[in-house]
């Protein structure tokens, strides 16, 4: 069994480039180092703008914290570098980053907790209206 969560970010402005916010329960964020759009190119722009970004997944208990890096050019994700967790409760038995598509570059993590072990995926995709969508799945 495969659940998936989505949070659908929006864009706004913040002074070192944009800042993306998802809901306070389960939060998804992203903030680009080196680029900077306001919310009218964020509305009508079809590509997301060149750059470094910092996509993660905060819980809403703060007991799972995970990121990684990416860097995009030309509207494709061309590396995911620096991944990292903060897990509170858990240990991880495995772990891999990888660009699954020009557009997609996900994180797998396998923990445990307890005696159960969960399959952890965290997504970091460019979507079609050229924003960058940042989930989580697990089985």
């Amino acid at each position: 069994m495969v659940i998936t969560t989505m949070v659908f970010l929006s864009l706004g402005v913040a002074s070192l480039g944009t800042k993306a916010h998802a809901d306070e329960m389960d939060q998804a964020n992203t903030m680009p180092t080196s680029s900077s759009l306001d919310q009218t190119q964020a509305k009508t722009s079809t590509r997301i703008d060149d750059g470094v970004y910092h996509p993660y997944w905060q819980s809403f208990d703060n007991k799972f914290n995970v990121g990684f890096d990416i860097v995009v050019a030309n509207n494709e994700i061309i590396d995911a570098y620096n991944p990292w967790h903060d897990l509170t409760g858990m240990t991880v038995l495995f772990e891999d980053l990888e660009i699954v598509s020009p557009k997609e570059a996900v994180y797998y993590l396998q923990v445990k907790e307890g005696f159960q072990v969960v399959h952890q995926y965290l997504h970091a995709k460019i979507n079609l209206g050229g924003s960058l969508e940042v989930f989580l799945t697990h089985s």
